[in-house]
């Protein structure tokens, strides 16, 4: 065994079957921590599941997971992982609970977009998907939709790149950092009636790879123009016989290859398509109609060139 290796100490499976466990998964969806974060907290600084099920799989207790997030926060705070674990592990059940109760100082409360665009940094660079979270949840909470994707989220994510580009900030960073500000802006966007659909936005990318595109609709979700997101889970052919069903004025396409061409071909011929794609360093590209040109734009002007779409189609009626 290494030197700096400590194994977690297990306990067998109590009698009291009422007792709740999770698994590594359900652990780091909880936390919003990559699983392979929490797999090398337990493997090298012994911060982990101390369960142990009669088949001998290993399970968090609540207790463990409370070690965890204590973990979680001194590392946010610069604290190095070894000596935030020994901290944690030193805890009895009592001062664990206090430690945690305790206001977290590594949360930024400024209202400062540069601030938060660097808390967010931090945060991602120590793969706090916590902290993450809670930033951008507070940033949507006092600003609109398209203010705190403009002041911060877009910012954020252009930064994230760069630095991955340069290689100061890791693929796991990355990964986890875009997965949570995927998940708070699907949470902005309202709920719509599914069976009719005034925009439709098809990507033949990754849902992680089209985040402006997720963005226009909640975007226009919040302007209450009602959409529907195709990804590229869906077959092509499959597309066409749903964007036929749903009969909408706009459809718009991302695609960072050929894809979108692909999916243009499937559809009707009188449909209103705009053509958007990736534009680094820009937040995105778009080109309407017949006109090939692609314009490098923001996700607020995108926004808008629909919304003039829009109403031009229906002025038309």
């Amino acid at each position: 065994m290494r030197p700096d290796v400590v194994p977690p100490q297990t306990v067998d499976e109590p009698e009291d079957r009422s007792t709740i466990t999770w698994g590594v998964g359900a652990v780091a969806e909880r936390l919003e921590i990559a699983a392979s974060t929490l797999r090398t907290w337990e493997r090298r600084y012994g911060v982990g599941p101390s369960h142990r099920t009669q088949g001998g799989h290993r399970r968090y207790t609540e207790r463990d997971i409370d070690r965890v997030e204590l973990l979680r926060r001194l590392v946010a705070r610069g604290v190095s992982a070894q000596d935030a674990a020994r901290v944690t592990r030193s805890l009895d059940p009592d001062n664990l609970a206090a430690a945690l109760a305790e206001p977290d100082p590594g949360r930024v409360s400024s209202t400062d977009p540069a601030q938060l665009v660097d808390s967010v940094m931090k945060a991602a660079s120590t793969l706090d998907g916590r902290g993450i979270h809670e930033l951008v949840a507070e940033a949507l909470r006092r600003e609109s939709f398209l203010e705190t994707w403009r002041g911060i989220l877009a910012p954020a994510l252009m930064r994230i790149a760069t630095e991955s580009s340069a290689g100061s900030l890791d693929a796991e960073a990355v990964e986890l950092a875009t997965r949570v500000v995927m998940n708070q802006v699907a949470a902005v966007r309202p709920a719509m009636p599914t069976e009719t659909a005034d925009v439709v936005l098809v990507t033949s990318d990754r849902t992680i790879d089209s985040l402006p595109l997720v963005a226009i609709d909640a975007a226009l979700r919040s302007a209450d123009v009602s959409t529907r997101f195709i990804d590229a889970s869906m077959p092509a052919a499959s597309v066409r016989g749903l964007v036929d069903r749903l009969d909408p004025e706009v459809v718009v396409l991302w695609s960072s290859s050929f894809g979108a061409a692909v999916l243009e071909a499937t559809l009707s011929p009188g449909s209103s398509v705009l053509r958007a794609s990736p534009a680094w360093p820009h937040e995105m590209s778009l080109s309407v109609g017949d006109d090939d040109r692609a314009v490098s734009m923001t996700v607020a002007t995108a926004t808008d060139h629909v919304l003039d779409r829009l109403r031009g189609k229906r002025s038309r009626r």
